[in-house]
């Protein structure tokens, strides 16, 4: 927050730039929230033999201020940066066989954020999506072959190579509040 120009939000552009930063938090406190389930759910699956490496998938601005992706232990040994750029990455999901990891990356100073794709080790690091609209909260399909992401609040489904991105029709997307 402190890097934040004193003037933010008083010229005509800056207001997306103010609406993404805070959406980033908005982010980063959906991230703390799934920490927190990845937490208990590894539990769950160590006690039933289902997780054979386990390691926690997180982000932090811990070193210089931008967020990047890193990957830990339960016990918090082994903390591995898996991106290191002067963006910020966040929200990284595990594909289903846990080989791969999405994420979002939003350039400082931009009003865009795109959806990036990498191998669990942090190599191979590819971006998937290429719209000048924000793009955050990937997840991964149950078979790993394709992604969901929301596009400026509309969802959109792609493969997991980032091809054929198709936005999901409104009357499907619908929650029914009853």
């Amino acid at each position: 927050v402190s890097d934040l120009p004193k003037n933010l939000g008083r010229g005509a552009g800056d207001q997306d730039v103010r609406r993404a930063f805070y959406q980033f938090l908005e982010n980063c406190a959906d991230l703390f929230r799934r920490f927190a389930l990845a937490e208990d759910n590894l539990g769950e699956a160590l006690a039933r033999g289902g997780a054979k490496k386990p390691q926690i998938l997180f982000s932090s601005d811990r070193h210089g201020g931008v967020s990047e992706i890193y990957i830990m232990q339960p016990d918090g040994r082994k903390q591995t940066r898996l991106t290191n750029n002067t963006a910020y990455d966040f929200a990284p999901p595990w594909s289903p066989d846990r080989s791969r990891v999405a994420f979002t990356n939003f350039p400082q100073g931009g009003a865009d954020a795109n959806i990036f794709a990498m191998n669990a080790d942090g190599t191979g690091q590819v971006q998937l999506t290429n719209d000048p609209r924000f793009e955050e909260h990937a997840d991964w399909s149950p078979d790993g072959s394709r992604i969901a992401f929301s596009r400026d609040g509309e969802i959109i489904i792609m493969n997991a190579d980032g091809t054929s991105q198709t936005p999901v029709p409104h009357e499907l997307s619908d929650v029914d509040s009853d």
